[in-house]
């Protein structure tokens, strides 16, 4: 029987949302503890359920009005219990855990505190920030904006694809084992008699044919394209509530950028933002892509059995990320 229903949340918890986004390697982890001591902004959190719903709506498996309504329900659900320190993370040697947050004793304060009903009023008078780190997502992040319209700011990070590869090409090893495939919880799409990620939709005879270094190539050029193919087709959209930060730059510089996130949040950065980023070893003297690391990384991709067409690709992806951000 035909559903002609349409699902809906018009009314919601969430104040602001930031996202900081980008491939495996990219460095998010050390741009996320400076946006973590920023005014308001709320402990660093993973969300693979906004993930997998933007994937799911990408390829077309569900609606734009369910992709929506349940990207709602889950950042108010996160809100929400995070303002009573409900399923906070409290795991020490977690990035996600609450106690590399700055601001830590906040969420004991709050494990103590009268919530439920109280927490809606305190929500609209405090403004937090929600915050969660994604992977590969700016892509297919147009449910979010449609869910959220200028609540939402993306934080893309943006590295040398020669400096991401080891990483990539480490996962791909190890999503390839039976433990490695089942602790990933990424969606995979049936291909002929096996299964491929969502993100190798378009390419799944190449994926499958290829050993972990060419896949982590491959991939990256998927993702860079993807990325870009957003940019273009929403470049207003972008332009007003996103900023991509090459991780090169903002080490030896993070100042420019740290101040133009402070304007799109509309927040502010504290005495502890200093200390945040010397954690994370941030300015640095170096960019991490002088010539004997970019050999020494284009060495690894051949020792570890990258085709002469993944090669290509690799050179060519390399050039372009050096031509785009002037590196």
């Amino acid at each position: 029987m035909k559903n002609n229903h349409t699902v809906v949340r018009d009314d919601i918890l969430l104040q602001q949302l930031v996202l900081v986004d980008g491939q495996p390697g990219c460095g998010k982890g050390m741009l996320d503890p400076a946006i973590v001591s920023m005014e308001r902004v709320e402990f660093l959190q993973f969300s693979l359920q906004i993930e997998n719903i933007c994937a799911l709506r990408h390829i077309g498996k569900i609606t734009s009005d369910v992709a929506e309504t349940m990207i709602k329900l889950q950042a108010d659900q996160v809100l929400y219990e995070t303002m009573m320190s409900r399923n906070v993370n409290f795991r020490l040697s977690d990035h996600s855990s609450v106690f590399k947050d700055p601001d830590f004793w906040v969420y004991m304060k709050r494990f103590f505190a009268k919530g439920d009903m109280l927490v809606p009023e305190r929500i609209k008078t405090e403004r937090p920030i929600l915050h969660f780190m994604t992977h590969r997502l700016i892509g297919s992040s147009e449910p979010i904006f449609n869910s959220f319209g200028d609540k939402v700011v993306i934080i893309e990070t943006v590295r040398h694809p020669m400096s991401m590869l080891e990483m990539q090409t480490r996962y791909n090893e190890g999503w390839s084992t039976p433990q490695g495939n089942m602790r990933q919880m990424d969606l995979y799409i049936k291909y002929k008699d096996g299964q491929v990620p969502f993100w190798a939709k378009g390419y799944e005879e190449l994926y499958l044919k290829s050993n972990p270094v060419e896949r982590a190539i491959y991939d990256m050029h998927h993702q860079i394209e993807k990325a870009e193919s957003f940019k273009n087709k929403f470049k207003d959209l972008y332009e007003s509530q996103c900023i991509t930060i090459p991780f090169e730059k903002f080490a030896v510089d993070p100042w420019p950028y740290l101040e133009r996130i402070e304007v799109l949040l509309k927040t502010k950065m504290t005495r502890k933002t200093k200390k945040m980023l010397k954690k994370a070893k941030v300015p640095r003297l170096h960019t991490g892509i002088e010539a004997h690391e970019l050999i020494s990384n284009k060495n690894f991709a051949i020792q570890n059995g990258a085709s002469e067409e993944a090669l290509v690709i690799l050179d060519q992806i390399s050039e372009n990320y050096e031509e785009k951000y002037e590196i």
